[in-house]
């Protein structure tokens, strides 16, 4: 099981081989780093700590806007811009840390889940996110590191431009917004990332930090 193999698993010895690797490849987001990022999805850092429940989209695209909730390969997409537009590494590991820390009792309560909870800065990363440009550039690296680079949760092969470009548009006021559920006694359903998508977000990226800068060509500063 996943539980069996995060506490199989030992932290360093994984973190050696992925640095083996990232030598031989030069950083580039080759295959053997893909093959890594599936470690990453059995290793939290904390031994014996569950995955997330799988969600995935039963629709032709990586997102649906009928679905409640982000999909993996929607919390992926932007776990990998998170590092492609971050400009510290500490303060996005600490960010997703402590919103993390929210995820498994998110994942119980969904949309009942109140953000009063979590730590005050919960959505102001992933809103950053939504509000950056997303050129060409950038979504050709999304799309070679879900399709091609990654073989973790949230991997999928048939991910493109129009995919990435109308996810963007719905993120915006352009289309309209991706909604969430309805929490009880709200008016309205809630922007689908602003909900306890993000703890999973957060979590996707406190769980495989390491994996998630050469797929998007950066390379951590020292």
């Amino acid at each position: 099981t996943d539980t069996e193999a995060e506490t199989r698993l030992k932290l360093p010895s994984a973190a050696k081989q992925l640095a083996q690797v990232g030598r031989v490849h030069g950083g580039f987001p080759g295959a053997a780093l893909a093959l890594k990022a599936t470690v990453g999805d059995a290793l939290s850092g904390r031994p014996g700590v569950d995955l997330l429940p799988a969600i995935t989209s039963a629709g032709s695209r990586f997102f649906e806007p009928g679905e409640a909730h982000a999909s993996d390969t929607e919390v992926l997409v932007i776990a990998l811009l998170l590092i492609k537009f971050e400009s510290s590494p500490e303060n996005t590991h600490e960010w997703a840390s402590r919103l993390a820390a929210h995820a498994v009792e998110a994942a119980q309560e969904q949309e009942l889940w109140s953000a009063a909870a979590a730590p005050v800065d919960a959505f102001v990363p992933i809103k950053d996110v939504c509000a950056r440009e997303w050129d060409l550039g950038t979504k050709m690296l999304v799309m070679r590191a879900v399709a091609l680079n990654w073989s973790g949760r949230g991997a999928r092969v048939d991910i493109d431009d129009d995919q990435l470009t109308n996810y963007k548009s719905f993120l915006t006021k352009e289309k309209g917004y991706l909604r969430g559920v309805t929490p009880t006694g709200a008016k309205r359903k809630p922007k689908r990332l602003l909900t306890w998508s993000a703890t999973r977000v957060a979590d996707h990226v406190r769980r495989r930090f390491g994996f998630l800068f050469a797929p998007v060509g950066v390379t951590p500063r020292k």
